[in-house]
């Protein structure tokens, strides 16, 4: 993955990450969020679940999917970080 992470220890016995993700890589996520969100979703004339990203992508809300694209990329990254950082939370 394409990440620059910053680590900072803070006065008061925690710690601090900041960073960004490539942009790239942040898109490498859209397939995974659109079939989280779409899982469950009824869209006329498409089984539950089974409609195709196209027709997803015009009922989900942008900003839904890109929540949904953070929280994979965050989740994807966060245990890399603790582990290269030396960080036990």
């Amino acid at each position: 993955m394409s990440y620059n992470i910053t680590f900072k220890k803070l006065d008061t016995g925690e710690a601090e990450f900041t960073g960004e993700i490539s942009k790239e890589a942040f898109e490498g996520y859209r397939a995974h969020a659109m079939e989280h969100l779409g899982k469950d979703m009824e869209v006329p004339g498409f089984r539950k679940g089974k409609a195709p990203e196209s027709v997803l992508s015009k009922n989900i809300p942008e900003m839904a999917i890109l929540e949904e694209m953070a929280n994979h990329a965050i989740m994807d990254a966060y245990p890399k970080m603790l582990q290269e950082h030396n960080v036990n939370p």
